[in-house]
C-alpha cells in the first residue's frame, strides 16, 4: 500500500503529511513499501533502496534510478522515475510494463497497475489490462483483484466487491483491502480471516493492509490488528515509535519515523525487516 495510499507485495506505504516535509533533508526517507519477504524505500532526493529476499532480483535496484514512487513486490519491484516512466526489476514473469507517463505504481505477486498522469489506469501481468476506465487518484492490487480510488472519493474494485462510501485512501493486502473514509474512520473488506477486517474504531490519518493484518497511524503512533490464528512474528501489535509513513507486509511492517529514518518489525528471515541506515 496512499493519503494517497496499500500489496503485495504486500502493501505500499501510507503517508501522514508533516510540516517538516516542506524542507526535508535529501538524505532522509520519504516512502517505504513492504512485500512478503522484501521491502523498498525512496529517499527525498529520489534514490531507491531495497532489502530482504533477492531470489528473483526483486531487491537489485536499477543502477542510477531516481524515482517519485516505488512498490516492492514478491518477484518484481517497480518504480516511477523522474520522467514519469515505469521502471521494474526482478523476474520478468509479468512482462514489460506499459509505456507512458505515470504518477503511481503498485505491484502484487502476479500483476501490477499504475495511475497515469491523465488519471487513467494501466495494468499488466495476470488478467492483462482489465482495469476500469475513469479518472483515478490511486490504485492498489492484491491476489486476483484490484481497487482504485476515483477523484470523487468512490472506490471501484474488480475481482473483489466494491465498498460503499467516500474514501481518501486505500491499501490492498493479499486478499483484503482497507480504506480511509472521509470522516477518518477505517473500513476493510474482502477475506475476513484472522481478524484482518476488524479495524479499530476512531479517526485515523493512515491505513495499510498486510497479508493477514492491518495497521494505521493516529497522532504519529502505529496501531496494528489481525493475524489471529497465524504465526505471529511480532508484526502485531505495532512497535512503539513516532512515524509519518507506514507499510504492512507479509509478516513484517516498516515505517518512516518523524525524523526520516526507517524502522521495521516482525519477521526478518530474509532480512526484510533490516533496513539500511542511509539511502
Amino acid at each position: 500500500m496512499i493519503l494517497l495510499l496499500a500489496c503485495t507485495g504486500v502493501s505500499d506505504e501510507a503517508v501522514l503529511p508533516q510540516d517538516s516535509e516542506l524542507h526535508p533533508a535529501m538524505d532522509t526517507w520519504a516512502q517505504v513499501s513492504a512485500a512478503s519477504i522484501s521491502s523498498c524505500a525512496r529517499a527525498h532526493d529520489g534514490r531507491v533502496a531495497c532489502w530482504g529476499s533477492d531470489n528473483f532480483g526483486e531487491t537489485s535496484v536499477v543502477d542510477g534510478l531516481l524515482a517519485t514512487d516505488v512498490s516492492a513486490g514478491l518477484r518484481t519491484s517497480c518504480a516511477v522515475d523522474l520522467d514519469g516512466a515505469l521502471v521494474c526489476w526482478g523476474d520478468s514473469h509479468m512482462g514489460d510494463p506499459p509505456s507512458g507517463t505515470f504518477v503511481q505504481v503498485r505491484v502484487a505477486p502476479l500483476r501490477a497497475c499504475a495511475v497515469g498522469t491523465d488519471g487513467g489506469l494501466a495494468c499488466w501481468g495476470e488478467g492483462g489490462d482489465d482495469a476500469p476506465e475513469g479518472d483515478w487518484l490511486a490504485v492498489d492490487v492484491g491476489s486476483g483483484f484490484g481497487c482504485a480510488l476515483s477523484v470523487d472519493g468512490a472506490v471501484s474494485c474488480w475481482g473483489l466487491e466494491s465498498p460503499e462510501g467516500l474514501f481518501t485512501a486505500l491499501d490492498a493486502g493479499e486478499h483484503h483491502v482497507c480504506g480511509l473514509l472521509d470522516d477518518g474512520s477505517i473500513r476493510c473488506w474482502g477475506d475476513d480471516g484472522d481478524g484482518r477486517l476488524d479495524a479499530p474504531e476512531g479517526s485515523f490519518e493512515v491505513v495499510t493492509a498486510g497479508a493477514y493484518h492491518g495497521c494505521s497511524l493516529v497522532f504519529d503512533a502505529a496501531l496494528c490488528w489481525g493475524a489471529e490464528g497465524q504465526v505471529n512474528f511480532g508484526q502485531v501489535p505495532a512497535a512503539g515509535g513516532s512515524y509519518r509513513a507506514l507499510t504492512a507486509g507479509g509478516w513484517h511492517n516498516c515505517a518512516v519515523t518523524t525524523l526520516g529514518a526507517l524502522e521495521c518489525w516482525g519477521a526478518d528471515n530474509a532480512g526484510q525487516a533490516s533496513p539500511p541506515n542511509e539511502p
